[in-house]
């Protein structure tokens, strides 16, 4: 009798053990990840300006390498007033070599995981935008 308490007091303790070794490396996972720079307030309230509507994303990856290439094309709708900044977010392991917004080349800026594109004239609510990264 004192074996099978004491075999499951054991058991019970390692147990216990285990869930909390569990517990601590998904908490050391959410501290590591969770101090990863984020989008600024301002970039955030941007990306609420439009409503993404169609995405098509033309991805080439390779077997023989680690990297990837391709665009992302998008069809939106402004919901703001005007939209005279486009805000998307994007990893900054990843490179942009060029954005364009209802075919126009424009230059971009990088903030965090944001990038930020200036359009040259302003887009009043309600109107149909593409955009190409």
């Amino acid at each position: 009798m004192k074996s099978i308490l004491f075999s499951c007091v054991l058991f019970i303790a390692f147990t216990a053990t285990a869930q909390r070794a569990s517990d601590w490396c998904s908490q050391t996972k959410i501290q590591h990840f969770g101090k990863k720079p984020i989008a600024t307030s301002k970039s955030l309230a941007n990306m609420n300006d439009y409503d993404v509507k169609y995405v098509k994303l033309d991805v080439e990856m390779a077997p023989t390498n680690t990297s990837i290439s391709g665009n992302v094309f998008s069809k939106a709708l402004v919901t703001a007033p005007s939209l005279s900044l486009y805000v998307f977010e994007l990893s900054t392991a990843l490179t942009v070599d060029s954005v364009l917004i209802n075919g126009q080349k424009l230059p971009f800026t990088i903030v965090n995981d944001t990038r930020e594109v200036a359009l040259t004239n302003a887009l009043t609510q309600n109107t149909l935008f593409t955009a190409q990264v």
